[in-house]
């Protein structure tokens, strides 16, 4: 059993209380379909190449849709964040 398996309520604890304070989202993807293939892992805890194409497609997809739904996205020409 690894260290974050014995604390894992703690460690989410701690998240939890860094999420509200920034207002940030916490995406756990311990129960992702991408965790149980074995073929993108490189060892029990690491993604290989592959691995880490295909993950960071998923997360790159939710963090635009969840930048859309936050108003996020809104922008002023040369790239800073409109006023509101």
């Amino acid at each position: 059993m690894t260290a974050l398996e014995r604390n894992r309520g703690e460690v989410f604890d701690r998240f939890r209380q860094i999420s509200r304070r920034f207002d940030a989202p916490i995406w756990d993807y311990s129960d992702s379909p991408i965790c149980l293939q074995r073929e993108y892992f490189y060892n029990s805890q690491h993604l290989n190449e592959e691995g880490a194409a295909v993950f960071s497609a998923e997360l790159a997809t939710r963090l635009a849709q969840w930048s859309m739904e936050n108003g996020q996205g809104k922008k002023e020409a040369g790239g800073a964040r409109a006023q509101e």
